[in-house]
């Protein structure tokens, strides 16, 4: 019967903007700790389902923040 259960958009979408309105730096701390990117000095989640959060990684190079991506699965 959890095979099934889908998350309504709309309370995905006001999820992601929680997250990364007030919880950026658990964010890092997922990027860091289960990818080791150990690059990460930001990060934004991007979409979630019940099998895999998305996130983007930034790095910092040379004083600017580059855009690198990571996909973590749960």
């Amino acid at each position: 019967m959890t095979e099934d259960i889908k998350f309504e958009q709309r309370f995905v979408d006001s999820a992601v903007d929680h997250v990364n309105e007030d919880h950026r730096d658990a964010m890092i701390d997922i990027l860091k700790g289960l990818r080791q990117a150990n690059w990460v000095v930001d990060a934004e989640l991007v979409s979630f389902d019940k099998e895999k959060i998305e996130a983007k990684g930034l790095e910092l190079i040379r004083k600017q923040k580059i855009l690198k991506f990571c996909s973590t699965y749960l």
